[in-house]
């Protein structure tokens, strides 16, 4: 594939499940899913970004990392990844 998409949230594993069952579409496009429970860390931990990186080998410069905070944007970037901040209530 031309993108590959995965899903990086502090979420708890039941919401994601909630999610899926009443929305797989909106699941299924991306390849993984790294939450707290599986990397043992949350954003806006950089092991949190490094666990991502390293578990689907990916290269932060090929890398974009979308939030709507911008604590979580600034650790992507200080990674090497293009960040943007972008959701409700920002400007």
């Amino acid at each position: 594939p031309l993108h590959r998409f995965f899903i990086l949230s502090n979420c708890k594993l039941n919401l994601l499940e909630e999610l899926y069952r009443a929305y797989p579409h909106v699941i299924e496009p991306f390849e993984g899913i790294v939450i707290p429970l599986h990397a043992g860390f949350a954003k806006p931990d950089k092991r949190m970004f490094e666990h991502l990186l390293a578990k689907y080998a990916l290269h932060p410069a090929n890398s974009i990392f979308i939030d709507d905070a911008p604590e979580n944007t600034k650790v992507a970037i200080e990674l090497g990844i293009t960040g943007i901040t972008y959701g409700p209530g920002v400007n």
